[in-house]
């Protein structure tokens, strides 16, 4: 039994180098907008801004979305939410969390705030982060 088992062995053993590699799908091919990330700098290409230490970056817009879109995620749950539209669609009822900034390159982004409860430092860091998005 046991000269049965290691015979069995030594052939499928042999039988591996025949077996053809073939990359997975999820590594030939990634989906969506390039970003490229650092310590506290974000690049998508068309825009660049600096984001404070210990923030979460979630892209969160997949390869059939039309617009880009991220999440800026601070360590106590507030966020901004950053998305490329493809107009200035500026509306006057706009919520105040909501803003939108048209850079030098043509783009416009629309940029939406949440904070959470007691957060007092978001606001500054906010601001921050605002004030270095550039094309």
């Amino acid at each position: 039994m046991r000269r049965l088992c290691l015979a069995l062995l030594l052939l499928a053993c042999g039988c591996l180098p025949h077996i053809p590699a073939t990359v997975p799908p999820q590594l030939s091919h990634t989906p969506g907008a390039f970003v490229r990330l650092s310590e506290s700098h974000f690049d998508a290409g068309s825009f660049r801004l600096d984001y404070p230490p210990a923030w979460r970056i979630i892209k969160t817009s997949t390869a059939a979305a039309a617009q880009l879109e991220v999440v800026f995620a601070a360590p106590s749950g507030s966020t901004i939410t950053l998305t490329q539209v493809a107009a200035p669609a500026v509306d006057s009822d706009s919520p105040p969390h909501q803003q939108f900034i048209r850079l030098a390159n043509g783009i416009t982004l629309r940029l939406r705030l949440q904070t959470a409860p007691g957060d007092a430092n978001f606001a500054r860091q906010a601001q921050a982060l605002i004030a270095s998005i550039h094309s």
